[in-house]
């Protein structure tokens, strides 16, 4: 993977013997390559994802926030109901 002379060590030698052995070796340097390209890239991204939660504001809502959610949604709900039965008065 690192390509430090292994071509001449290792490659020459066994072409001369198994002429196909390329197919081994070039699926060997693209799947290689191909990982370590992955393991940069998740390395970069988890330090993008650190930092920008690391910055970024959190959402909070202030108190009572959700029984007034709550209670206009009941009130929804009650209109709603009514503009239902209005309308099957009119059917």
């Amino acid at each position: 993977m690192t390509f430090d002379d292994w071509s001449a060590g290792v490659v020459k030698p066994l072409m001369e013997e198994y002429p196909f052995a390329w197919t081994f070796f070039l699926a060997f340097i693209l799947l290689s390559t191909f990982m370590a390209l992955n393991l940069f890239i998740g390395v970069v991204v988890s330090a993008l994802d650190e930092e920008t939660a690391a910055s970024a504001p959190k959402l909070t809502h202030p108190p009572g926030t959700d029984e007034r959610i709550l209670s206009e949604l009941a009130a929804l709900r009650t209109e709603v109901g009514r503009l239902r039965e209005r309308l099957s008065e009119r059917a």
